[in-house]
């Protein structure tokens, strides 16, 4: 493509509040609080010559300041239900400036967006080790600058903030040897920025999709299979090792609704089933280590009109580590110990083409990281 020089810088103030008290005889916890935030970025573009920079193509002065301001309120009707209720409310203003006006064209623009989202939703502790929750709440998403300022037009193309409200319903909790967490949730989107062929240019830009749904199920699982395994001692007080596994399974349902050119067709770039394990042995002396693993068991769509696939595909990991008990950790983490060759990741397409083939981009191969992290 072009060798591509950004250089960024991000400041940010944000502050937050607490309050618990009562309202009343009812418990009441009240949150708040606020952010402003400032990024800049250098843009710059060369031909690429040999891997080398040559005449500028690109040069752009982007900058996007964000301010939000936000509360949730949780009232206890009853010792064990609470009503949430809560907002956001956002601001954001994206701003180009063209450092390149020898081509005769001035991509420089402005664009604001501001939003307001609501949430209503409950908490209830069905008993001491089990609590239920959900939730209706609005969100919103500006898009981002590689979306708004596209080259083949001047300025910032006319997109509009992604729109969703989303509903969902969760229960958290411990029963024995069992540790879980299990959400259902549904998002209703509209404005979704997809990829689409424009049909002025007959270009492939991010545009607003009409109306798209968000579906689907996370799930955790934590089991302690073995204590005092090679030691003898409390679990209660830390004194016992132990074997556990944990897994975490999600299943992404994301799907266009009604488009004109794609109807129903399933959204490209997210695997349909995630599965991800790890069995860890751990010691009281501070030691620890396991296996894991990766699992993408279906392929997905890389483009909109749902015609070509990745791979499925399973990586095996491990990792090692000694937590000294003074804030100081030695860790060790292996990553595709097989070297499995592996789609990591795409960039959808509204139609696969051998023209626009070059999607597919490469998992990272055998990888070891190594390190120590102190904290106080």
């Amino acid at each position: 493509f072009q060798v591509i020089d950004n250089e960024l810088e991000d400041y940010g103030v944000f502050g937050r509040a607490v309050w618990e008290g009562r309202i009343g005889d009812r418990r009441n916890r009240l949150l708040g609080g606020f952010g402003v935030a400032r990024g800049f970025n250098d843009n710059k573009r060369f031909v690429n010559v040999g891997g080398r920079r040559g005449a500028k193509t690109w040069d752009s002065d982007e900058t996007t300041w964000n301010y939000e301001l936000y509360a949730e309120n949780q009232l206890y009707v009853v010792p064990e239900f609470a009503l949430v209720t809560g907002f956001q409310f956002g601001h954001t203003r994206r701003r180009a400036k063209d450092d390149v006006l020898s081509d005769a064209t001035d991509d420089s623009a402005t664009k604001n967006y501001t939003w307001f989202s609501p949430k209503i939703g409950f908490l209830w502790d069905a008993s001491s080790n089990v609590q239920v929750f959900g939730n209706v709440s609005r969100s919103v998403e500006p898009p981002p600058f590689s979306e708004l300022n596209p080259t083949a037009a001047p300025g910032f193309a006319n997109l509009r903030a992604q729109k969703a409200w989303t509903a969902e319903l969760g229960v958290r909790g411990s029963w024995s040897i069992f540790g879980f967490d299990a959400t259902i949730y549904r998002a209703w989107l509209k404005d979704e920025l997809q990829q689409f062929v424009d049909p002025v240019t007959m270009g492939t830009f991010s545009l607003n999709a009409g109306r798209t749904i968000h579906q689907g199920i996370e799930l955790g699982l934590t089991a302690r299979l073995v204590e005092n395994l090679l030691t003898q001692g409390s679990a209660a007080e830390g004194k016992a090792d132990r074997l556990v596994l944990r897994q975490a399974y999600t299943f992404s349902d994301f799907r266009f609704d009604g488009d004109p050119v794609f109807g129903n067709n399933k959204l490209p770039g997210i695997p349909r089933h995630y599965y991800r394990a790890e069995l860890v042995y751990s010691n009281p002396m501070g030691f620890y280590l396991g296996p894991n693993v990766e699992w993408v068991p279906q392929a997905y769509w890389i483009d909109n009109a749902n015609t070509v696939r990745t791979r499925s595909y399973a990586l095996l990991g491990a990792r090692a580590g000694f937590d000294f008990g003074n804030g100081l950790r030695l860790f060790v983490d292996g990553r595709n110990l097989t070297n499995e060759k592996y789609i990591g990741s795409v960039g959808v397409v509204p139609v696969s083409t051998p023209a626009n083939s070059n999607v597919f981009n490469p998992g990272d191969g055998r990888a070891v990281y190594a390190g120590l992290e102190f904290r106080w």
